[in-house]
């Protein structure tokens, strides 16, 4: 495990800290609710809002690992996130060089997704770190990751705003620069009473619904639906989207038409700990879903392509089980498609070949990424075995994970039944003339192999060994000179087509 360097402008960063005056505080239901929000707005299982000391981290927000209040330093995720500017986002920790052998990640509570954003003051330190974590690998969408950017600057807003309560004098620059943040928001921001009614409306949502904010702060949130009589209640919304991702739904513009937008919700909790409203964080995803559909159609596109192409097609998972395969394939197999998928590849192998298959071919898609033209045997659904040549890749993806192995069965049964029926004629024929005691000269004027027999070599008083190479050109120079050109006439005209067969009496 790689110990992570400390940041630069440490005793700045440690003084800015202690001017929060925040460690070891008791838990408040103001940043418990961002750190909610947090888990909500992800999905994930555990959020933390986590304040980096000298040789610790301590935990202001704990969501989902309760009881845990600090850990040292060292073993900090949270230490890697605040080095850096922006979002800090590890996929898999197992295969992450600065975490694989954290014990968070080696032990419990298993560690396998982490996604961390600084907590950033005004005067530029890095306190620490609004994150998010998941005991499974994942990645977050691009809104998410902005959404938790938000809150990242939310929560180190109301930490400054914490203090600005403590030490009055610094509470009304604080306010300001959260409404600042809130009024720029790309998102519309949202706040309702428990009555429904609205007491927060950003530039944003004057954008998305077409409501200025002195017509909007305190109409019903119906308006969003486009009815401000319609009845909202917060908390119906709480409970309905508690457990949730983030939504996707639609809401209503002034004029009437429809946004197709993303809806993530969380309660807006008093001193006392009571719930007094609602804040509902709302993207209009419209150009997400062009793009989405466009995305769908091409892919519905080329799987009616991949389906009806003419050549025996398939994919299949790294454990080599059927994803898809296409109409011949399913031809040639004597197969339906819901028969095949989710099976073994080598199910539909003869013993020796599925065990190649296993052995050999599936460890060679993973170390090499490919396989070309490997000879094996298939098993129709009749019973009949055929021959084939098989060939795939690997596809992976963005990460470099292996996703799937694209391949391609070339059914070559009847190209073999061809060599093997050659391959009998010509011993049958070599026997013939064997027999006959004929003397006998080939020459395949493709590859230019010439080969003569026995019989020839003995009539002209030589053995094989001394005849070779057999060539063309020696050939014609064992013909009398004055033969030569019927002989190069005969051939000639052969060649052109102008005779089936040749027949030429030579002197050799």
């Amino acid at each position: 495990m790689n110990s992570p360097l400390k940041p630069n402008a440490e005793e700045k960063r440690l003084a800015a800290l202690r001017k929060l005056e925040v460690i070891d505080t008791q838990p408040e239901a103001e940043f418990d609710a961002l750190a909610r929000a947090a888990a909500l707005v992800c999905g994930t299982p555990v959020s933390l809002i986590s304040l980096i000391d000298r040789d610790r981290q301590w935990f202001k927000a704990n969501v989902g690992l309760e009881g845990l209040v600090e850990t040292e330093r060292r073993l900090s995720f949270c230490t890697h996130a605040i080095e850096g500017e922006g979002l800090l986002e590890v996929g898999d920790a197992r295969k992450d060089e600065r975490f694989a052998a954290n014990p968070f990640v080696t032990g419990n509570p298993g560690i396998r997704f982490y996604a961390g954003v600084p907590l950033k003051l005004s005067g530029g330190e890095n306190v620490g770190s609004l994150c998010v974590i998941d005991m499974e690998a994942r990645s977050l969408s691009d809104e998410q990751r902005q959404i938790l950017s938000h809150l990242a600057e939310a929560t180190a807003r109301a930490l400054e705003m914490r203090r600005a309560f403590l030490h009055e004098n610094e509470l009304l620059a604080a306010a300001a620069e959260t409404q600042s943040i809130l009024q720029n928001s790309e998102d519309a921001i949202v706040t309702m009473d428990m009555g429904g009614r609205i007491t927060r409306w950003n530039r944003a949502a004057e954008r998305m619904f077409g409501y200025a904010a002195d017509e909007a702060l305190g109409a019903s949130a119906g308006i969003m639906a486009g009815d401000d009589t319609a009845a909202y209640d917060p908390y119906s919304r709480l409970r309905e989207l508690g457990n949730a991702r983030t939504i996707r739904t639609e809401r209503r513009h002034r004029d009437g038409s429809a946004i197709p937008v993303s809806v993530s919700i969380g309660p807006v909790v008093s001193e006392d700990g009571d719930i007094v409203g609602a804040t509902e964080i709302i993207r209009d995803i419209s150009d997400i879903l062009a793009t989405q559909n466009e995305l769908s159609q091409a892919e519905q596109r080329l799987r009616r392509l991949y389906q009806s192409t003419p050549a025996m097609l398939h994919a299949l998972d790294p454990d080599g089980r059927l994803l898809s395969v296409s109409d011949r394939w399913l031809e040639v197999m004597g197969y339906c498609r819901e028969d095949v998928l989710g099976r073994p590849l080598a199910d539909f192998m003869p013993g020796s070949s599925a065990r190649r298959f296993r052995t050999e071919l599936l460890p060679a898609l993973a170390s090499e990424g490919y396989y070309e033209d490997v000879e094996a045997q298939m098993t129709t659904r009749s019973g009949a075995v055929i021959e084939v040549l098989l060939s795939a890749v690997i596809e992976r993806g963005a990460s470099g994970e292996v996703l799937r192995s694209i391949g391609i069965v070339e059914n070559v049964t009847y190209r073999r039944q061809i060599e093997m029926a050659l391959r009998a004629e010509r011993r049958r024929l070599g026997q013939i003339i064997e027999g006959t005691g004929a003397g006998t000269w080939e020459w395949n004027v493709i590859t230019g192999e010439n080969r003569v027999n026995d019989e020839w070599a003995a009539m002209l008083g030589y053995s094989l060994e001394e005849l070779a190479p057999v060539t063309i050109d020696a050939f014609r120079d064992r013909i009398h000179p004055d033969d030569r050109p019927l002989l190069d006439a005969r051939i000639d005209a052969h060649f052109s087509g102008e005779t089936d067969n040749y027949e030429a009496e030579l002197r050799v």
